[in-house]
């Protein structure tokens, strides 16, 4: 774009100074016409003033096609500038709206980041939570065999339970936990 108006403008000059020259040029005959008397008796002198005169009025309209060529230029060149300046502007705004994005993407990238890691930890509690339940179960199946094998003891010995035995059974009982720590 800054490169087509840079264009543009190098052909203005040269315009320019082609017009300036057959500007020149023309004054420079008008001069030299108005110079010459009116009347020119000699045939090759009418014919060549003849010939003057067109090249003159070709000079004259080609200086009007290259005013117009000139003035439509300028129009261009201008309505470029204008248009590169729109974008230069549109740019700015991109550029700050990606800036903003980028900001946005990080922020996403930390909040992601630290939910990955609550859900690692998470998944670990999770796993520890599993082996507890599971030690809990093993435990209880324990405690539930001693306490079947207890009353199987009970029922078998009947009335000739033994006092101290008795009492020993009664606190396995009463604090399974005790006696799984003795028994280990």
């Amino acid at each position: 774009m800054l490169e087509e108006v840079q264009r543009l403008q190098t052909l203005i000059q040269k315009l320019t100074t082609q017009l300036q020259l057959v500007q020149t040029q023309n004054q420079e005959l008008r001069t030299a016409l108005e110079a010459k008397p009116k009347t020119v008796e000699d045939p090759a002198v009418r014919e060549a003033l003849e010939l003057t005169n067109v090249r003159n009025q070709e000079l004259e309209q080609e200086l009007a096609e290259f005013q117009q060529r000139y003035i439509s230029l300028q129009t261009d060149a201008t309505a470029l500038a204008e248009r590169y300046g729109r974008l230069e502007q549109n740019a700015g705004e991109l550029k700050n709206r990606f800036e903003a994005l980028l900001v946005v993407r990080d922020q996403l990238k930390t909040e992601r980041d630290k939910l990955a890691s609550d859900q690692q930890q998470l998944g670990q509690k999770h796993q520890n939570l599993i082996k507890e339940r599971d030690g809990l179960i093993v435990k209880n199946e324990h405690a539930k065999q001693k306490v079947e094998a207890i009353i199987q003891r009970l029922a078998s010995l009947g009335q000739g339970l033994n006092p101290s035995q008795a009492n020993q059974d009664i606190a396995a009982l009463e604090n399974p936990a005790a006696e799984e720590e003795g028994n280990q």
